[in-house]
């Protein structure tokens, strides 16, 4: 009973946290569009990123205080690298069309929760499961993005994929007592830094002849120039 309660102490904690982090990288890819221009969103996510080094690594040691930080300076450094993406492509961002991509995430990662949580006799096993659907579900995402655009579907692909390393941070520490839910969030909040920031570098250098077009970058198919195929049959 003791250790069920335990279980369930670190599940809430980890979901509460991922919470935290998705309303906070939400918030901050919008006020990312709103304060930079273009590229300058990643340039502040590395200086936020690179500052929160010393407090995960030297602060933490002291107090949890500085992993906490560590994990609020990523998760922004986040926001405002995928806000780079917006910006670049000038792809809308429209509260009511994000909800859904939102709100699906966080159904997602209660379910999750609640398993990992219910049945840690099992982790294994559903860490298996889970990193089957997750994977499952961010490839879904990145396809639909290609095909319909990045109004709702980027959002959805960047909170499945800041959900999938608080489900790797709720699997190592769901039965571990002498670990610490902050410490391994912070850690994730790295991971997801990391992942986002290379993600929209890669889709916006893949899309540097895409500027007048009518695609957001991703789908280019015979509307520019960009289209590999269309250039194929030109020459």
């Amino acid at each position: 009973m003791i250790n069920y309660l335990r279980t369930k102490g670190k599940g809430i904690t980890v979901y509460i946290f991922f919470l935290i982090a998705l309303a906070l990288f939400v918030c901050s890819v919008f006020a990312g569009c709103a304060i930079f221009d273009r590229w300058f969103g990643i340039l502040a996510g590395v200086l936020l990123s690179i500052l929160a080094v010393p407090f995960h690594f030297f602060l933490g040691r002291k107090t949890a205080v500085g992993h906490f930080l560590s994990y609020l300076f990523n998760t922004v450094g986040a926001g405002f690298s995928v806000s780079a993406y917006y910006t670049v492509k000038s792809v809308s961002l429209v509260i009511d069309k994000l909800a859904y991509g939102i709100l699906s995430t966080v159904l997602v990662m209660l379910i999750l929760c609640l398993l990992m949580v219910i049945l840690r006799e099992s982790k294994h096993i559903l860490i298996v499961i889970f990193a089957i659907i997750e994977l499952g579900l961010i490839i879904t995402s990145i396809v639909l993005w290609v095909k319909r655009g990045g109004e709702i579907y980027a959002i959805m692909h960047f909170s499945l994929v800041l959900a999938t390393f608080y489900t790797a941070v709720l699997a190592v520490t769901v039965d571990e007592d002498e670990r610490t839910a902050i410490r391994d969030c912070s850690f994730g909040s790295y991971g997801f830094y990391l992942v986002a920031t290379v993600v929209v570098i890669v889709i916006l250098l893949g899309a540097m002849g895409c500027d007048d077009c009518s695609c957001d970058g991703c789908d280019c198919s015979g509307c520019c120039d960009c289209d590999i195929s269309a250039t194929k049959k030109k020459k």
